[in-house]
């Protein structure tokens, strides 16, 4: 893995990019790394700094981590609109226009240990941990939503720590910068999302009190292993759907995404194509008997794989020979709003259609399943990411759209 990292001193107190690459040495994973962290420094900063440019193009990098100065996320509406937002999207734009396979991991940071005294008085929300460190946890998310990026939850691993084990000393003297363990704990849940592994896994304690080190790992575990999905917006499956035309046995399909790096045809009939646009002839059926096929197209991008398949009856009609399709995907146009969503979910654009909408918690489980709904009521939804899949009743057709429950 390769990976480069973006901030200030949040990262580069007690190392932490070294610390990242010696947990995942320790079970036997390595990562190369480099850094630009200057002291104080904003995402502004780091878009208008020729260092941080010529490192981000200086390799195909797996992973650039993004830190931004420690307050600047928890302040006001109107102060991160304009003065964070945009450069968080610069950042992510220049990484993945140097390599578009460089996935931006956004670094959740932390509230300050009492709170932000010296802007408390203009936005209330600053003046307690609790309050900051909750406009932090929101704006990260946001900024990874927006960018679809992935987001490592190092501020939710500290406020875990903070409520379940408060001796464990986080913070330096200054109540803001990391102390040791603060940094390993950043370091842990950074191991679980570079390298999407349990950090109970790790076999190094870098010094810290055994007891101190394994609470601390099983931390990242609760928070960043146990619901990695909620962590990780950027391996977004590629698009697979294609449109199709028929003309008797022949059928031309075209997949609809036309820069993928591989594309895979099955036509069920034992014939394959590596083609975006491909036209292939089907056997006639044999003693007039209707034969369906199966035909799928499978699009990888960045080493991230989708699949959509279509149903094809080749049939004689009227004595003569013909293809038909069941449903075609394209006829059916449905949408979810709000995306994010906290009180309930509308659906559009599926007046007159039977559907089945089953619906699946990040973790791949099903939820629950619901027959033609117009309005989801979402009070027993847990927060985090849920996979919507709508599937026709009477036809092949079959969509899956992803939705954070805030």
């Amino acid at each position: 893995m390769k990976v480069l990292y973006v901030g200030n001193s949040y990262t580069s107190v007690n190392n932490l990019p070294q610390l990242i690459t010696d947990l995942a040495l320790s079970t036997s994973d390595t990562i190369f790394h480099d850094q630009s962290t200057l002291g104080g420094a904003r995402f502004l900063t780091h878009t208008a700094n020729a260092g941080t440019q010529a490192k981000i193009k200086a390799d195909e990098w797996d992973y650039v981590v993004l830190q931004a100065q420690s307050q600047e996320p928890s302040f006001p509406d109107a102060s991160v609109e304009v003065d964070l937002f945009p450069y968080a999207k610069e950042l992510c734009d220049s990484i993945r226009s140097n390599h578009d396979c460089s996935q931006a991991l956004f670094y959740m940071t932390w509230g300050r240990e009492n709170g932000d005294a010296d802007n408390c008085g203009f936005f209330e929300p600053l003046c307690t941990y609790e309050g900051m460190d909750s406009m932090l946890n929101l704006r990260y998310r946001l900024m990874a939503e927006m960018n679809t990026a992935d987001l490592s939850p190092v501020g939710a691993v500290w406020r875990y720590l903070r409520e379940n084990h408060p001796e464990i000393q986080l913070y330096s003297g200054d109540g803001s910068h990391p102390a040791f363990a603060g940094s390993y704990a950043a370091a842990c849940a950074f191991y679980t999302l570079i390298l999407q592994k349990d950090p109970s896994l790790i076999a190094d304690d870098k010094g810290i009190p055994e007891a101190t080190a394994i609470a601390i790992r099983m931390a990242a575990k609760v928070v960043a292993f146990d619901q990695l999905e909620m962590w990780r917006q950027a391996d977004v499956l590629p698009n697979s759907e294609f449109s199709f035309e028929l003309d008797s046995l022949e059928v031309s399909f075209q997949a609809v995404t036309e820069t993928a790096d591989s594309y895979l045809w099955d036509f069920g009939d034992g014939n394959f194509s590596n083609e975006p646009t491909v036209s292939h002839a089907y056997p006639a059926p044999t003693n007039g008997e209707a034969q369906t096929y199966i035909c799928s197209l499978t699009v990888t991008t960045c080493g991230v794989s989708s699949s959509s398949q279509l149903n094809v009856i080749v049939a004689y009609d009227d004595g003569n020979m013909e293809g038909t399709a069941l449903a075609d995907r394209s006829d059916v146009q449905w949408d979810l709003h709000p995306n994010p969503a906290s009180e309930k979910l509308l659906l559009s654009n599926l007046v007159d259609l039977d559907f089945t909408l089953s619906i699946y918690n990040s973790k791949g489980q099903l939820f629950i399943t619901m027959e033609n709904p117009q309005e989801i009521d979402l009070s027993d939804f847990a927060k985090g990411i849920y996979f919507f899949r709508l599937k026709e009743n009477k036809g092949s057709a079959e969509f899956t759209k992803r939705i954070l429950v805030d």
